[in-house]
């Protein structure tokens, strides 16, 4: 026969309703953190479209002088996932090739971006260096979104300097936050990430 007492049955009152709610509270911060974040991807070619395998890639911040590196694989894909948004530089290297360089690549929250490098075959310390356009589309799903950039929001002039009010200048959306026909409850609007 086991009897508890009050400090068992308290203790355990206790572990009951800290352990979910230390749960809850990891699940909400991993995943808005998951949302805070970009992934740059591509395929590296020669001139010929031919795919280079085993590429070295360096991705730089320009703002804070943070480096990653990837390797191609085998179909010449090389890919960046959670990427803090800002503005990089991207460096590819590979023997008998000249190096290759993407500046002013511009990475913004929550929007995969792909670009393609296409290397010439060259001396190793020859550069070509590349003013980037990096392309902004969706390819993973079926969401439409529309960033703003930094600049884009202190210049647009704002009755009300809302964020949320920077909705009804794009396209498709009215004056009362309905987009495309759609609710304003079905919408999802994010400020660097966290849902506004």
């Amino acid at each position: 026969m086991h009897l508890r007492t009050g400090s068992n049955l308290r203790s355990e009152m206790i572990m009951k309703r800290i352990v979910p709610g230390l749960l809850v509270v990891f699940l909400v911060t991993s995943s808005s953190y998951a949302q805070s974040t970009t992934s740059l991807r591509g395929v590296i070619t020669d001139s010929s479209g031919g795919v280079i395998p085993e590429a070295a890639v360096t991705m730089t911040s320009t703002e804070n002088g943070a480096v990653r590196t990837s390797v191609t694989e085998a179909n010449g894909v090389y890919n960046f996932p959670q990427v803090v948004p800002g503005t990089y530089k991207l460096t590819a290297t590979k023997t008998g090739f000249a190096k290759m360089t993407r500046n002013n690549i511009t990475l913004l929250v929550n929007t995969p971006s792909t670009l393609d490098l296409v290397m010439v075959i060259g001396i190793t310390g020859e550069v070509v260096s590349v003013q980037a356009d990096v392309s902004q589309i969706n390819t993973t799903d079926a969401s439409l979104g529309n960033p703003f950039s930094e600049l884009q929001v202190r210049q647009i002039p704002l009755q009300t300097r809302n964020v949320v009010e920077l909705l009804s200048v794009q396209p498709g959306v009215t004056s009362n936050g309905e987009v495309l026909g759609a609710r304003r409850d079905q919408n999802n609007v994010t400020l660097d990430g966290a849902d506004v």
